[in-house]
């Protein structure tokens, strides 16, 4: 048998003569490489000196280490026999079937044969590492592989995975299946951070392995959250893959939704229900634009592969799916999951397979409304009035439009059919709840009520993907403080919706600005975090002359609460407080340019240095990049002199990106000269360029430096960071900028995974930029002449 040569991508095998009908096979004779500068493929990494192997296949990475049909409609059973040192240990998808002594230093390790599996999901991990017992679920066994010395540092996951694990069997009505489960800690990702494969799902070191020392509130969510996510995907992507990359959705918007879910059900108290509202609103903020593909996309190049692994797929789908249960009940739709999940167990499906599976339990109607959301990029606008005749009952007024930022390009006539849930009230009239499928520009809906409500909400539960602008006085009807008639979500949602609508010109700026003089003097952090993104934003659209201005707000609005919360929690503190603290500190610090905590910052990062105690982890880095800004020569040496002192990746990591943040720009050349030299880990390096394109005061500079020096960057970068490098620019707000990075990039990009779309993207980040500035400022100016 002869190889036919094909592309960098395929081979092909010519047969010596006829072959009868039936089963054969053919046996591959190849040798395979690994790979140390990237985390993909098969590849190699150290930790405390020592070697580990690990596997990263997804999404078509197989290729690159073993020969395989290198697609997921490709699902067969897998056997892996590895021949190792014998002083390692061997972890695969299945459970070791024979550990043989050759005698020679090595062993030859036989597992198992897997269910039938698509090539991304095949993965090993080799190396001296310490496997700690979690527990079992039913007769399923648990493990955390820990790197050497490092086992004491897998408490957390020991403690709450079988917890997560369990919840997904109870609500799924399907017991895990598969033999074993092991999570395993890699010393660093690049490109994600952490992977479901079958029975043997990696995480980064430092999602996995928490020091106890630093062991927070956001941490020890961190973890749980996207463990939640990768165990769903057992079910969700393993148990039933997609049939093609287009259907990738199936897996990744059901494992954020179900992860999200299963969360709620352990910890109601963690409030991840509202989490998911500001995870949405990022979403749509995205999918406004141009450049946004559909959930289900066209896939035709491998770039297109690459790109299909966005907030769309996870942040627009799992709303979705959120949206849809509102509509037709929890218990409907988890009767279609299940349907869908056992149909086509250890098979594959397609986007219409799960439709058909939805439409069973109703109600009609139900795959046609989804169908408009999958299959189309853009966000609806629902708009929401209300008309109270002299008899009979009032009546809800609902109409629908895309949502298009300030000068977009997109194409404005799409229609969607919108399950819209909404609830009303007032001190007279009696509360309610009802949902309506809205099908056409305009529809006419009948409140099941004899007396004009005061108020109206149309996203009951904040659940729905569109955003709501209110007509007359509804908006200003809302009971908008916290008197628990509009829930969290509902609130959260409401603000995120006015910012947005404020960002595309459909209400003024000034009227998104006086939302935060609304909120109460101890808010909810999710309304914090919606009002932060509010302020950051619009920080380097504020005029020269108004600066001082807008700053003295932002101090007197959340000042006295940053002040009272400080960089240092109490002893026992409220977690919710804790988390709170990470939005509001660095936010009045930062855009309110606050002299008290940057002096505090600045005290508390010379602490830090001698005592990593002195800082609260999950403020660390924060303290360290505030003291940097204001910092000198003594203060850059000192943080330079620590890296090769600092055992920990993540300190290493906080220093450098505090290395990057020093204004003074004999300083910035430095830390961008110390990037080129060898001996540091480019994993954490990278933080030594990126910070001087946050700035305005420095983003010309580093643009200049970057096209001086994209070859070298490029080249030391992973692919798929190199592909994002356009991002670095893409806070630029003119015209002219925005044709020196089109002119820069184009043809640059072509050579990195999902490069082309990724420039297509910082390239409309600009143009909408520009678009809406002086809308931006006008309104600014507006609201601070008044005040």
């Amino acid at each position: 048998m002869k190889t036919v040569p094909g592309t960098d991508q395929v081979t092909g095998f010519a047969l010596p003569g006829d072959v009868a009908p039936g089963p054969g096979l053919l046996e591959i004779d190849y040798r395979g490489t690994y790979v140390t500068d990237r985390s993909v493929a098969l590849f190699k990494q150290q930790d405390g000196g020592e070697d580990y192997l690990f596997t990263q296949f997804e999404s078509i990475e197989a290729r690159q280490a073993i020969p395989c049909f290198d697609e997921p409609r490709f699902k067969v059973p897998w056997q892996l026999r590895l021949v190792v040192p014998e002083e390692d240990r061997a972890f695969s998808n299945t459970p070791i079937l024979e550990r043989r002594e050759l005698g020679d230093g090595r062993v030859r390790v036989e597992f198992q044969v897997t269910e039938a599996l698509p090539s991304y999901l095949v993965a090993l991990a080799v190396g001296p590492f310490e496997p700690v017992p979690a527990g079992s679920v039913g007769d399923t066994p648990l493990g955390i592989v820990a790197l050497r010395g490092k086992a004491d540092r897998a408490a957390w996951a020991r403690e709450v995975t079988h917890e997560i694990l369990q919840v997904h069997e109870e609500y799924l009505g399907i017991a895990y299946p598969y033999e074993k489960l092991d999570s395993v800690a890699i010393p660093k990702t690049i490109g994600f951070g952490a992977m479901e494969n079958v029975g043997l799902m990696t995480y980064s070191e430092s999602l996995l392995l928490i020091p106890e020392e630093e062991l927070t509130v956001g941490r020890k969510r961190s973890y749980a959250s996207v463990a939640a996510h990768e165990i769903a995907h057992q079910w969700f992507g393993n148990y039933v893959s997609p049939a093609w990359w287009d259907d990738i959705w199936l897996n990744e918007s059901f494992a954020s939704w179900m992860g999200r879910k299963v969360i709620h059900e352990m910890r109601p108290e963690w409030e991840f229900d509202v989490s998911g509202v500001g995870r949405a609103s990022r979403s749509m903020a995205w999918d406004t634009r141009a450049t946004a593909t559909a959930v289900v996309p066209e896939i035709e190049t491998e770039h297109d592969i690459e790109t299909a692994f966005s907030s769309i797929t996870y942040g627009k789908g799992s709303t979705l799916l959120g949206m849809f249960e509102g509509w037709m009940g929890e218990a409907a739709f988890r009767r279609g999951v299940r349907t869908y999940l056992q149909r086509h167990a250890h098979g594959n499906a397609t986007s219409s397979d799960f439709l058909a599976a939805l439409e069973e339990p109703g109600p009609d109607g139900v795959a046609s409304a989804f169908r408009t959301f999958i299959e189309q990029p853009g966000v609806p606008l629902v708009t929401v009035g209300l008309a109270c005749a002299d008899e009979g009952s009032p009546r809800l007024e609902l109409a629908q439009e895309r949502l298009l930022p300030l000068g977009s390009k997109a194409a404005a006539d799409l229609l969607w059919e919108i399950p819209v849930c909404y609830r009303w009230g007032g001190s007279e009239t009696e509360a309610g709840e009802e949902c309506t499928l809205v099908t056409g520009k305009r529809t006419s809906e009948p409140l099941p009520t004899d007396t004009c409500p005061e108020w109206v909400f149309g996203n009951a539960g904040g659940r729905g993907y569109y955003r709501v602008r209110y007509e007359n006085d509804l908006l200003a009807r809302l009971p908008t403080r916290d008197t628990g008639a509009l829930r969290l979500t509902e609130r959260v949602s409401l603000v995120r919706d006015i910012v947005e609508l404020a960002d595309a010109g459909r209400i003024p700026i000034e009227d998104a600005l006086a939302v935060v003089e609304s909120l109460p003097s101890s808010p909810s952090r999710h309304l914090v975090s919606a009002v932060a993104n509010l302020l950051r934003d619009l920080e380097e659209r504020v005029p020269p002359d108004l600066q001082a201005r807008y700053a003295a707000f932002v101090r007197s609005e959340l000042g006295p609460l940053a002040r009272e919360l400080g960089f240092v929690p109490e002893p026992d503190e409220d977690p919710e407080v804790r988390l709170l603290r990470e939005t509001v500190v660095p936010l009045v610090a930062d855009v309110g340019n606050d002299p008290e905590l940057r002096s505090r910052a600045g005290r508390l990062a010379r602490s830090w240095l001698e005592d990593r105690t002195a800082v609260d982890p999950d403020l660390a880095g924060t303290v360290l990049r505030i003291a940097a800004e204001d910092g000198d020569e003594e203060l850059f040496e000192r943080f330079l002199a620590e890296i090769p002192e600092a055992e920990e990746r993540r300190n290493r990591r906080r220093l450098f990106r505090a290395l990057g943040s020093f204004t003074d720009p004999t300083l910035r050349d430095r830390a961008w000269t110390l990037f080129f030299e060898e001996g540091f880990d480019l994993y954490e390096a990278t933080g030594l360029l990126t910070p001087s394109f946050g700035e305005p005061e420095s983003r010309d500079r580093a643009w200049s430096r970057l096209r001086e020096r994209f070859g070298e960057i490029a080249e030391r970068l992973p692919p798929q960071w190199a592909a994002s490098l356009p991002f670095w620019v893409a806070d630029f707000c003119d015209s002219e900028h925005r044709r020196e990075v089109e002119t820069f990039f184009r043809g640059r990009m072509e050579e990195f995974p999902g490069g082309p779309r990724r420039l297509d993207q910082a390239v409309e980040s600009i143009e909408l930029c520009t678009a809406g500035r002086d809308h931006k400022v006008a309104g600014i100016r507006a609201f601070f002449e008044q005040s």
